[in-house]
């Protein structure tokens, strides 16, 4: 039925999201352009989704992504009543000690996703949690053209301003780095 169809969509998203090795780089701002359409509509809602990563991104049998799994989204702006929540390896630095909501907090999340599609491997490893949020926190990010000469200045910078530590460096909204 449909719920088998969507979970071998959502099979044949993950592989391709995570084929072993990156994708073609203008496929991958391809993908990516389309998880920020997604995300800056729910930005426009006020909701951040607090959980975006290559699992939660489905591309059907169009080619199209589509963001999956709001399971943990909150209102932007929300503070103190929610505990930090996402995957710590796309997690943005403030996330980690913060409970406030923010826009910019997905921005990272598509920033480390971009990441992986572009260099096919996570921007940070790490043995154990404590140590990915760590390196998150306080380790600089090398950027992907370092791990695939493919990726032209442009991105690169693109990605790196996603993934800035400090928020306010970061782009604001899903729909101002799509622009």
């Amino acid at each position: 039925g449909v719920d088998a169809q969507g979970e071998l969509l959502r099979a044949a998203s993950v592989r391709l999201l995570r084929s072993g090795g990156p994708l073609e780089p203008a496929r991958a701002a391809a993908v990516t352009s389309q998880i920020l359409d997604g995300l800056a509509y729910a930005h426009e809602r006020g909701i951040v989704h607090r959980d975006i990563k290559p699992a939660n991104i489905l591309i059907d049998t169009a080619g199209n992504a589509r963001i999956m799994d709001f399971g943990i989204a909150a209102m932007a702006g929300g503070d103190g009543a929610l505990s930090p929540a996402g995957t710590p390896r796309y997690m943005a630095p403030e996330s980690m000690d913060s409970a406030y909501v923010a826009r910019c907090a997905d921005v990272f999340s598509v920033g480390m996703t971009l990441y992986e599609l572009l260099t096919g491997r996570a921007a940070v490893q790490g043995r154990n949690v404590f140590e990915v949020l760590h390196k998150i926190a306080n380790h600089p990010f090398r950027p992907p053209s370092a791990l695939n000469s493919e990726v032209t200045e442009a991105l690169d910078q693109i990605v790196m301003r996603a993934l800035a530590k400090n928020p306010a460096e970061r782009y604001a909204d899903a729909q101002e780095m799509r622009r």
